[in-house]
C-alpha cells in the first residue's frame, strides 16, 4: 500500500474544508496548504468526482464538503481518489479467475487478506472531524483508533518445530 501525493494532498484540502465548516473558495485552500492555485483545483475537481465535495458558483461561490465531516471516512477518501486501499494483485484466492500456483493451500494468502482488513478497519474508523482538531489530539485518536483495530489480535502461539505439514520436512537438531 502507498499514499500518493494526490491522495495526501485530497486528505489536506478536505481537513481544512472540514476546519473552516462553511464553504471557501480555491484561493484560501491553497494558501493554507501552501498548494498552487491550478494544483488545488485539480484537487478538488477530483473529489467533488468522488462526490466528497460540492462546488457553488458565482460572487459566493466557492467549496464545501458533501456531507458532515463526521460522516466521511478516511478510507473512502482513499478509495475516492486512488481506488481500493490495500491490492494484493496475485493473492485473489480460489474463487477467481486468477492463476497463481497456490490456489488451493496458500500460507501467504491470509497474511495479506488480514493486512487488508486491518488497514480496511484503521482508516475506516478515522473521520475529517477527527483530523480537524490540532496534531496533538489527532495523535491522541490515532493511538485511540490504532487499539482499537488492533484489539484481539495477540501473538500466534509458537508452532513446535515437532510437527509438520506432510509436505514440509523438519530439519531435527542434534542433541
Amino acid at each position: 500500500m502507498k499514499i500518493s501525493a494526490v491522495e495526501d494532498t485530497s486528505l489536506r484540502c478536505l481537513r481544512h474544508l472540514a476546519r473552516e465548516g462553511e464553504r471557501t473558495t480555491i484561493g484560501r485552500i491553497a494558501a493554507a496548504e501552501g498548494l498552487t492555485v491550478e494544483n488545488t483545483a485539480k484537487i478538488l475537481a477530483g473529489l467533488r468526482q468522488g462526490g466528497l465535495i460540492l462546488s457553488y458558483r458565482g460572487k459566493d461561490g466557492g467549496y464545501a464538503l458533501a456531507r458532515p465531516a463526521e460522516e466521511i471516512t478516511v478510507a473512502e477518501v482513499l478509495r475516492a481518489i486512488g481506488g481500493p486501499l490495500f491490492q494484493v494483485e496475485r493473492c485473489k484466492g480460489p474463487q477467481t479467475d486468477e492463476c497463481c500456483v497456490h490456489d488451493s493451500d496458500c500460507g501467504i494468502r491470509p497474511l495479506w487478506t488480514r493486512l487488508d482488513e486491518l488497514v480496511q478497519a484503521f482508516f475506516s474508523a478515522i473521520t475529517l472531524a477527527d483530523l480537524a482538531h490540532p496534531e496533538t489530539r489527532v495523535t491522541e485518536v490515532m493511538a485511540a483508533v490504532g487499539a482499537r483495530s488492533l484489539d484481539g489480535l495477540r501473538p500466534l502461539p509458537h508452532v513446535s518445530t515437532e510437527t509438520s505439514s506432510p509436505n514440509i520436512p523438519l530439519k531435527r537438531r542434534n542433541a
